[in-house]
């Protein structure tokens, strides 16, 4: 793919020695390279890749072309963390560097109200704008697989991030 002579050409970074990370970028570069686009690959220790944006981390000074990483989240549907405009670093953890009026409108009226419908009105327009615009692409969800004891009783599934979110209800 050429615009102006120039190849379509750009660095998939992740952090160094992920296997998934890197078996990721290998699928990436080569379903692009049928369709004429280049991606190097450019990985970073964890350690400078996650670095705060003091720490002139790569996410947090927004020095990569595409990252590629995981995040949790809570059962909540406020991403305003992500993505509303000043939680741009070095104010906030927004390192797509990404600001859409629409997009922080809507959040600001979801966090504005405990109504169930009122924050689904508004967070219908937050989600309209991250899938029109592709601010994130998601490439996969990981299924968690939770093996304990046939003894443990009360254990839950998650039903977000973490699998103690019931743990004062268990017992053997």
């Amino acid at each position: 793919m050429r615009k102006g002579g120039a190849r379509f050409s750009f660095a998939l970074s992740t952090v160094a020695g992920s296997a998934t990370g890197q078996a990721i970028e290998a699928l990436l570069q080569q379903d692009l390279r049928e369709v004429g686009i280049e991606a190097t690959v450019k990985n970073y220790p964890s350690d400078l890749f996650f670095a705060s944006y003091a720490d002139n981390g790569i996410l947090y000074r927004g020095k990569y072309d595409a990252a590629l990483f995981s995040w949790a989240v809570g059962v909540d549907p406020d991403d305003s963390s992500e993505y509303v405009c000043d939680e741009i670093p070095p104010s906030g953890q927004n390192d797509l560097y990404w600001c859409d009026d629409r997009l922080d409108a809507a959040e600001r009226g979801a966090l504005s109200s405990y109504d169930r419908s009122v924050r689904k009105k508004y967070y219908a327009v937050t989600q309209e704008e991250l899938a029109s615009q592709s601010a994130t692409i998601f490439l996969y969800f990981a299924r968690q697989v939770f093996v304990t004891s046939p003894d443990l009783r009360g254990f839950v599934p998650a039903p977000a991030t973490s699998s103690n979110w019931n743990s004062w209800e268990w017992s053997i």
